[in-house]
């Protein structure tokens, strides 16, 4: 096979496919061990932060603005990383497929804690703050009821009620506008296209 990169045919192909892999590949290990900081800060401060949200932020995120920022990056990583993988796998010959099994292996093993992890601990704390904090306010609208009709009684119920309408509009996973679930789908096609590259690949060896 006359691949472009082939040692003994082409030495500037090789040259500049050695030189493009290390660069891929540090940029690969670099995002991913930023990524593993936030992920790992996240998971074992579980017990200790309780994680809620702020039904008058502005942000639309409902005050998670700053972590959708922190987030964003390592899954575009992922995305990339995963659509590297498949466009590596289509490009070299089936017997340089041992080549992408670190890179791979290393890709697997973080992509199902990174993405699991942060959202899973973001939709229960939220929907607990969510249930906690109506419940409260609901309890506010209670007590306010069995007061003597006033006209302060009925200002405090009805700004009590407006926020217990925020609350209740709060989503589980605030990450819904279209760049996020663009982002998302984009590291679904890309974590599937990676795996049905490297498998189909491997089929053929096999």
């Amino acid at each position: 096979m006359h691949w472009w990169a082939n040692f003994d045919s082409a030495i500037p192909g090789w040259l500049a496919y050695c030189v493009i892999g290390t660069m891929g590949l540090y940029f690969i290990i670099t995002m991913n061990v930023i990524g593993s900081r936030v992920v790992l800060l996240i998971w074992r401060t579980r017990s200790y932060i309780t994680y809620g949200a702020d039904p008058d932020n502005r942000d639309e995120y409902f005050g998670w603005l700053q972590a959708r920022r922190i987030l964003a990056p390592t899954y575009i990583a992922l995305a990339v990383h995963g659509l590297g993988i498949f466009l590596a796998a289509t490009m070299v010959p089936p017997g340089a497929l041992w080549f992408l099994v670190p890179v791979a292996g290393q890709w697997l093993v973080v992509l199902g804690p990174y993405i699991y992890i942060p959202m899973s601990l973001v939709t229960k704390n939220i929907r607990a703050y969510r249930e906690r904090e109506a419940a409260r306010l609901v309890k506010i609208l209670d007590d306010l009821a069995l007061q003597p009709m006033s006209v302060r009684r009925e200002r405090d119920r009805e700004t009590v009620a407006q926020r217990l309408a925020r609350v209740r509009s709060i989503h589980s996973l605030p990450f819904r506008r279209f760049g996020d679930i663009s982002l998302l789908a984009f590291t679904i096609f890309s974590s599937v296209a990676s795996l049905y590259g490297v498998a189909a690949l491997w089929y053929n060896i096999a």
